[in-house]
């Protein structure tokens, strides 16, 4: 458990080195899904992943890509516990070319005063948790210039957007 903690520290912390290169979003899904099905989190919950980012390439680091995309997924399905739906969707948004991925999820609504504190780092709602993840997307989102956001309503459930 301290050699995962010391490693988000370091990650987030920004020592790892970016390898940008152009991608294909909807590819990199689709090798990344059987690690997501296999991962223990994730096993036991419903992942529906829906891809419509046909040939769409970004200029990403691959690795950071993966590692962000794993931390909404495991995250999300904490939050709806066993049995739960998660959907992990690419896209684009509404009226725009802007390329999007979106993981969702059912569970409880965050309450507006704890959504507005998660990605600070060492903020967790989690007893085991670190607060380290959703700000090493942040920090990761925000390297690419990518946009993130995190919603959460009770008629949506909780929305966590990437807009690359």
């Amino acid at each position: 458990r301290l050699s995962r903690l010391l490693e988000e520290v370091l990650g987030y912390a920004g020592r790892q080195s970016a390898s940008p290169t152009r991608i294909d979003v909807d590819a990199l899904i689709r090798e990344l899904e059987p690690s997501l099905r296999a991962m223990p989190s994730v096993a036991d919950r419903t992942l529906e992943v829906e891809l419509d980012l046909d040939d769409c390439c970004i200029h990403a680091d691959p690795k950071q890509l993966s590692e962000l995309l794993i931390n909404l997924v495991v995250n999300a399905c904490d939050a709806v516990g066993p049995g739960g739906r998660v959907e992990l969707i690419s896209g684009r948004m509404s009226g725009a070319e802007t390329p999007v991925i979106e993981v969702r999820n059912g569970g409880e609504p965050i309450p507006a005063d704890v959504l507005a504190r998660i990605g600070q780092p060492f903020f967790s709602t989690k007893a085991s948790g670190n607060g380290l993840g959703v700000a090493y997307v942040r920090r990761i989102a925000a390297a690419h210039h990518w946009e993130f956001s995190l919603e959460s309503a009770p008629e949506t459930g909780t929305v966590a957007r990437l807009l690359l």
